[in-house]
C-alpha cells in the first residue's frame, strides 16, 4: 500500500464527505456544522478501498495504541499526549502495528495548532508510524483566485505551528457548490508529517 494512494484516499474522501453533506443538506458544506464524525466516516470508506491488508479504528486512544503496539521511543510521554487524548483515524497493518494516524478537521480553528502538536508527538513517540496527516476543508466565496488566498493563509498558518521539517503539503481538487448562491468554491488540504521525528 503507498503512501500516495492513502493521502489520495484522504483528500477524496473529505471532498466526497464535503459535497454528500452539501447535497443532503440543501447547500449548507461540512464547516457550517459540527459534523466532523461525518468527515471521518467518509475518508475512512475512501482509505479501506485502497488499506486492504490490515484494518483501521476510529477514535482511538493515544494510550491504546501505545500499548498494543509496544514500539514507544525511550523517555518521558509528553504532557500534550495525556489524559484522554484520541486520533481520529489510525491504520494498522497485519502485524497490529500501527503505521498511519490521521486527523481531520472542518477548518483550521484555535484547537488545530495543539492538534497538529500532538500528531507529531505521536508519531515521535510510537515508533511503528510512518506518516500522520492532517486534513481539513479549505472554503472561500469570490471564485478559485479567493480559495488560492485562502489555502495559502492556511497553509501558512498550519506552517507556523508544524514543529517538524519533516512535512510536505497535498491539495485536494477545487470543486464549487451547485447549492450555493455566488462562487463559493472549497478544496481539501493535507499536510503529511513523515520519517523520524527528532
Amino acid at each position: 500500500m503507498a503512501r500516495s494512494d492513502i493521502i489520495k484516499a484522504v483528500l477524496t474522501g473529505a471532498e466526497k464527505a464535503n459535497r454528500t453533506f452539501s447535497e443532503w443538506s440543501g447547500g449548507a458544506w461540512l464547516c457550517d456544522y459540527g459534523v466532523e464524525g461525518f468527515m471521518v466516516s467518509e475518508i475512512c470508506r475512501s482509505i479501506r478501498k485502497v488499506h486492504t491488508t490490515g484494518y483501521l479504528t476510529m477514535e482511538e486512544p493515544f494510550n491504546q495504541m501505545m500499548e498494543c503496539t509496544g514500539k514507544l521511543s525511550r523517555g518521558r510521554k509528553p504532557e500534550i499526549m495525556g489524559g484522554s487524548k484520541r486520533v481520529d483515524i489510525a491504520l494498522w497493518n497485519s502485524r497490529e502495528y500501527v503505521t498511519h494516524v490521521i486527523e481531520v478537521k472542518r477548518q483550521w480553528n484555535q484547537e488545530s495548532p495543539r492538534d497538529l502538536e500532538r500528531l507529531v508527538e505521536l508519531q515521535r513517540k510510537l515508533t511503528t508510524v510512518q506518516c500522520g496527516l492532517f486534513v481539513l476543508l479549505v472554503t472561500a466565496w469570490g471564485g478559485r483566485k479567493a480559495l488560492d488566498e485562502k489555502v495559502e493563509q492556511t497553509r501558512d498558518a498550519m506552517w507556523e505551528n508544524l514543529p517538524t521539517d519533516k512535512y510536505r503539503f497535498h491539495y485536494g481538487r477545487d470543486y464549487g457548490s451547485p447549492h450555493h448562491e455566488g462562487d463559493w468554491r472549497a478544496t481539501s488540504l493535507c499536510v503529511e508529517v513523515y520519517g523520524r521525528q527528532g
